[in-house]
């Protein structure tokens, strides 16, 4: 059995974490730099997936929002939420092109 690449781990935390509602509520904010983060590595789609997948997902929504933006995508959110969506849609574009320059 081979071992995941250390990309992957952080993919299954990101689902292992999202899909309980308890670490959703008390882990709000990490949770959010890990998805911005990871979402960096050319995969938002995935990351997407597994926020709504969270039975918190309505906590999420200025995520789901950012992402969606980031992706091209309509977003569902609207007023002070749109402002947020727009803020990490740029955080993960920021994330990406560190991780481009890093490359």
């Amino acid at each position: 059995m081979s071992k995941p690449s250390s990309r992957e781990h952080f993919f299954n935390e990101l689902e292992t974490f999202f899909s309980h509602a308890e670490t959703c509520r008390s882990s709000f904010r990490m949770l959010i730099h890990f998805a911005i983060q990871l979402a960096g590595t050319d995969d938002a789609r995935r990351v997407l997936t597994i926020v709504e997948h969270s039975p918190e997902a309505n906590l999420f929504a200025p995520l789901v929002g950012g992402l969606r933006i980031y992706l091209g995508e309509t977003s569902d959110a609207v007023g002070i939420s749109d402002d947020i969506a727009r803020q990490i849609a740029n955080r993960i574009k920021e994330a990406a092109g560190a991780r481009q320059a890093v490359a």
